[in-house]
């Protein structure tokens, strides 16, 4: 267990998708670290839980159920955010996955333009909806920090995701790259984190843990990654221990990067 050094205190944050894996990792992180903390998903049950959760245990967290591919519900939970709190300070877009009909394994010739359309949606357009309002709401407040998520996917190519998830990613980490370089002279920074094979339960429904373990393989370090050493890498970016650095990406990937 890490102990809190309280490098986000006093801070307002957003973290979309946040009721599960990776994204509740960096939510729970947040809240140690002194923020308050609004998650949004697209599943009330799982949001709830966690909210009461959290708030039985004292701490400043809210649910907002929203889509993230949806503009309105997106521009009406920021809105409502800034309202409350009075600012948004750190946002985290962290939705998306591959599609239900995009099939990670088949080769390009027999994909689906449909399926390659959904995972794209799922990913890519997700994050442009959520930092559109977000920046929108960073500009009139004269600061902020988003951080994205990517994956190793959009880095190197492997045999565990589809063409359609390997392009979304890769855009996700360019998109942050523009945004950076748009909004560097508003007081915003922008990066992502690229994570490489992170055990959640989501992989786990999918992989049996050796097939995972197979799969996190080529990480040099020999091991999955999990959710908690993520959300370490998020705290980092979206606290002022960064305020010099934007447009960046990290890899969680155990090395794989370098080989």
């Amino acid at each position: 267990m890490i102990a809190p050094t309280g490098r986000l205190q006093s801070k307002v944050a957003l973290v979309t998708g946040g009721s599960k894996g990776i994204g509740k990792a960096i939510v729970e992180r947040f809240l140690a670290e002194g923020a308050t903390v609004a998650f949004t998903g697209s599943t009330r049950e799982a949001g709830a839980a966690l909210e009461q959760e959290l708030q039985a245990a004292g701490l400043p967290a809210r649910f907002f159920l929203c889509d993230g591919l949806s503009e309105e519900q997106v521009r009406a939970t920021v809105a409502e955010i800034a309202t409350t709190y009075g600012r948004l300070d750190i946002a985290v877009n962290n939705v998306g996955n591959t599609a239900p009909n995009d099939n990670p394994t088949a080769p390009i010739h027999e994909a689906t333009l449909e399926g390659f359309d959904d995972t794209l949606e799922r990913n890519l357009n997700s994050t442009f909806i959520g930092m559109k309002y977000q920046l929108e709401q960073m500009v009139k407040q004269g600061g902020g920090s988003i951080c994205n998520t990517a994956s190793m996917a959009g880095v190197r190519t492997s045999e565990g995701a589809s063409a359609g998830y390997h392009a979304a990613k890769a855009a996700v980490i360019h998109l942050t790259r523009k945004a950076a370089i748009q909004y560097a002279k508003q007081n915003i920074r922008v990066n992502v984190v690229a994570p490489g094979a992170t055990v959640t339960d989501r992989v786990l429904a999918r992989w049996t843990r050796a097939e995972f373990d197979q799969l996190a393989s080529v990480h040099p370090m020999g091991r999955a990654v999990t959710p908690e050493e993520c959300a370490a890498a998020f705290l980092f970016l979206c606290s002022d221990d960064a305020a010099a650095i934007t447009g960046l990406m990290i890899p969680i990937d155990g090395g794989w990067t370098a080989s």
